[in-house]
Formats: C-alpha cells, sequence, structure tokens
C-alpha cells in the first residue's frame, strides 16, 4: 500500500487526504476545500478543570462528526463571520473536585475528506492537591504545610477546613465522610481546639455542600481555596503561628477548677459496663494506665475529644481509687518522646490516642 507522501502514514488510493496529517493526496483534493472549525476552551472554577480543543473538518463530516465526539461536544452549528461553521460548548459543570482524562482517537467511520487536527490539554489537581496534603495510610490526609497564612487562629483553622475538604475531594474522589473525620483531622494535624466545631459549622454555611452530612466544596468555597493557595504561595506573607502556642504556665496546665471537678463527677456517674466492671489492678505499666484513661474519656465515654492530663489522672483516681501511678508520672508517659506513636497532642497542651493508642486500648479491654 502508498504511503503519505508528507509523514509516511499508510494510505489508500482512493483516498484524497491523509487522515494523519491532512496532507492533500490528489489535485483535486489539493484545491482549497472550505473547513469547518471548532475550538473549546473550558475552565472550571469550581472544580479547576481546564481543557484546550481544535477540530477542523469539512461539511461531509458534520454529522459523523457528532457522533464521534460523543460526550466531548454538545451546542450547534452556527455560521461564523468567515464562512465558517463555529461549534460553542456550553461549560461542563461538576459537584466534586474531579480529575478528569479524555482523549480524542481517529475513527474509521469518518469520512474520507475529514481533517481533523486535535490538541487536548487535561489539566489534573491530584499533583496540585498532593502538594498541600499526603495520606497517612488511615484514610486521613497530613498537612505538608502549617501555614493557611490566616491573620489568627480562627483564620488558620478555618482555611485549614477548606483546603482540607478541597484536597480530600481530589485525592480521594469522594466527600469528606462527616463531620467526626474533619474533627480527627485537624486533631492530628495540630490544629484543633475547642473552638474546632464552631468554625467548621461556620465554614459548612457559607463553602461547603453537606448532602448525607458529608463535606464537599462549593462554588464560592472553591473559589476561596484557590485565593488561600495564591497567598500560601506567597512567602513574604506569614500568618498566626498557632502551632507555636503552648502552655505558659504548666502549673495552670495541672491546675482543676471547680467546673472541671463537677465534669469529671459526671463522667464517674455515666454508666458503661466494661468500664464499670474493669479491673484496674491488671494494668502493670505506667503506660497503660495512660492509654485506659484516655480511652475510656476520649472513647467510651465519649465526653470530651480531648482531654487534659490532669482531667485524666483525676478520673482515673476517684473512678477507681487504687492505681499504682502518680500524677507526676502519668503526666511525664503522655509527654514522653517514646510515646508519639500512642498520643497525640494539641497545640493547648491537650491529648488524645492515635490509633496505635486506641488498639493497644481494645486490647486491654478485651484481655480483662
Amino acid at each position: 500500500m502508498p504511503n503519505c507522501p508528507n509523514c509516511d502514514a499508510v494510505i489508500n488510493e482512493e483516498d484524497n487526504f491523509c487522515f494523519k496529517c491532512g496532507t492533500p493526496l490528489s489535485e483535486s483534493s489539493s484545491q482549497t476545500t472550505p473547513l469547518n472549525t471548532l475550538s473549546l476552551e473550558e475552565k472550571q472554577t469550581n472544580n479547576s478543570y481546564s481543557k484546550n480543543l481544535k477540530v477542523s473538518f469539512t461539511d461531509n463530516a458534520v454529522d459523523k462528526l457528532a457522533s464521534f465526539l460523543g460526550d466531548h461536544i454538545s451546542g450547534s452549528l452556527s455560521n461564523g463571520s468567515n464562512g465558517s461553521r463555529q461549534i460553542t460548548q456550553p461549560q461542563k459543570k461538576s459537584s466534586l473536585l474531579v480529575s478528569d482524562h479524555e482523549n480524542i482517537e481517529q475513527s474509521d467511520n469518518i469520512d474520507n475528506d475529514t481533517v481533523i487536527e486535535t490538541n487536548v490539554q487535561e489539566i489534573s489537581d491530584n499533583d496540585s492537591a498532593s502538594n498541600y496534603f499526603e495520606k497517612d495510610g488511615n484514610g486521613v490526609l497530613m498537612q505538608k504545610h502549617s501555614d493557611y497564612k490566616g491573620k489568627s487562629k480562627k483564620a488558620q483553622q478555618e482555611r485549614f477546613i477548606l483546603v482540607y475538604v478541597w484536597a480530600y475531594n481530589i485525592l480521594f474522589q469522594e466527600p469528606v465522610p462527616n463531620k467526626k473525620h474533619l474533627t480527627e483531622a485537624a486533631k492530628k494535624n495540630n490544629i484543633y481546639d475547642s473552638n474546632f466545631t464552631t468554625r467548621l459549622n461556620n465554614i459548612s454555611q457559607r463553602y461547603l455542600v453537606t448532602p448525607d452530612d458529608t463535606f464537599k466544596l462549593n462554588p464560592s468555597g472553591s473559589e476561596e481555596v484557590e485565593k488561600i493557595q495564591t497567598e500560601m504561595a506567597d512567602k513574604e506573607l506569614k500568618g498566626n503561628s498557632y502551632w507555636n502556642s503552648t502552655r505558659k504556665n504548666s502549673n495552670k496546665a495541672s491546675r482543676i477548677t471547680n467546673e472541671e471537678i463537677e465534669k469529671i463527677d459526671e463522667w464517674i456517674d455515666k454508666n458503661d459496663e466494661l468500664i464499670d466492671n474493669f479491673d484496674i489492678g491488671k494494668l502493670n505499666k505506667h503506660l497503660e494506665f495512660a492509654i485506659f484513661a484516655l480511652y475510656a474519656i476520649t472513647k467510651k465515654l465519649n465526653v470530651e475529644n480531648t482531654v487534659k492530663p490532669a482531667l485524666a489522672y483525676e478520673y482515673l483516681k476517684k473512678k477507681y481509687t487504687t492505681i499504682s501511678v502518680t500524677k507526676k508520672r502519668f503526666g511525664e508517659i503522655l509527654a514522653g518522646k517514646n510515646n508519639k506513636k500512642y498520643f497525640e497532642k494539641t497545640p493547648e497542651g491537650l491529648y488524645y490516642l492515635t490509633q496505635e493508642g486506641e488498639n493497644i486500648a481494645q486490647e486491654l479491654m478485651t484481655e480483662n
């Protein structure tokens, strides 16, 4: 079979044009043939998606081209000022942040008089989202950058929520599952405090869509994320250093108020069969006392998401009367560098269990 003189592609003797490069193959076809042109350029603020498409084709190919492109083209043909036809496509909308990979390939059904030149460019958000977060293996994203350029801790928390939801929607291709997930993520990323739930509620009303109590960005949320990303790229701009906030007075942190004493009494009065019947005497290590106390308060009783060391110890002491760990040693266990795999600490000095800590606590409960 013959080859195209321009690109060396295999052609048929009766072909008027090369299907690959469009070079005319006969004198009759070398005469200028009016071509219709299609130009498509999409930009989605809602999901940061863009695509450029250029197609040229003859009148004979219009019907077949519409079938060939399928979902890529919807719209009508209208005459352009130069005699060519322009096809316009309405902007494609999506409720999720998605990465779309589409390719238009040449079809054997296209008319011989057709010349198609395509240039489709897809921009994936996956790489962009990965610049801000990475998966921890347990379904939670861990931040790579702590500064969201918020001027206050409140602003930093609100911006964290927005960027987290944006990245989660992309990297997991689904909405954030629930409010508890965002709370746990905030704890693991050390941006949680007692005001976080309020921040989340405010952001949800303004920038999030929450079908079935899941979370994804609305259009305003997408625009806000773009603004945040622009500011985060500015190395000269500095946000509130919430990650450096600590208890200035360690004695104050260990002091228990009358209100907190009442709270502990309420915890003790709560009924839980496993907690009430737990034999505290079977715990042999100081580490096990700390793990059990946090598990009882934050998981079994579920009265707090994070807890102050002094309150956790006081609960343990009042609930079981005799325990073989001192208050000082209890605090040292929680703060110990070797125990970070069991405990997480918020900037306010509150503690909660890691997944590994929870696993050990569950084993203790089972063995008991």
